[in-house]
């Protein structure tokens, strides 16, 4: 029997399971969408609740990670769309900085990266971060994309352009800036 079998029992060991093999994964993605620790767990917390109540939609001969990260797209969508949220660079640049006084390595790397992300994304649309994250960072393609958020084939590439425009003129803008 499948683990998405088992769990569609209501095994909990099985779900236990899933929760530890994609939590990791489900984080980072909440994370680079909401660019909140807490608020990229609680997320998780939602999507993860939600699957369970929900279990019996899941498909027996599919993997259960693409269902899990349409729940966790959809759920980040809902908290922008809620909180319309717009982090400055500069609180992105003191956490990094208050990080990199703190410890080295592995997580300055992590920071770093959530810093660029944050900075790049943060003046988005929320369906223009979403659509961006999804596809720049996290590699969906478009079908993806439209299977993970239910927004149309169109308004994916459309988004996806326009978010491009943006950051691209974002880029252009923080490094006329930094020569001057």
């Amino acid at each position: 029997m499948s683990i998405i079998q088992r769990i569609k029992n209501g095994d909990r060991a099985a779900f236990r399971s899933f929760v530890t093999d994609t939590a990791d994964k489900g984080y980072f993605l909440a994370l680079k969408i909401t660019g909140d620790a807490a608020e990229a767990q609680d997320v998780l917390q939602d999507a993860y609740v939600k699957m369970w109540e929900k279990r019996g939609s899941l498909h027996d001969n599919k993997d259960a990670y693409p269902w899990l990260s349409k729940v966790i797209v959809n759920k980040c969508y809902d908290l922008l769309r809620k909180t319309k949220k717009m982090n400055s660079v500069e609180e992105y640049n003191e956490q990094a900085l208050q990080l990199e006084s703190a410890n080295l390595s592995h997580q300055l790397d992590t920071m770093e990266m959530a810093v660029v992300i944050r900075m790049l994304t943060a003046g988005l649309p929320p369906k223009q971060k979403i659509v961006f994250i999804l596809s720049e960072i996290e590699g969906f393609s478009n079908t993806e994309i439209h299977d993970a958020t239910g927004i149309s084939m169109n308004s994916v590439k459309t988004n996806l352009m326009l978010a491009r425009k943006k950051i691209q003129q974002l880029v252009k803008n923080y490094y006329a800036e930094a020569k001057s």
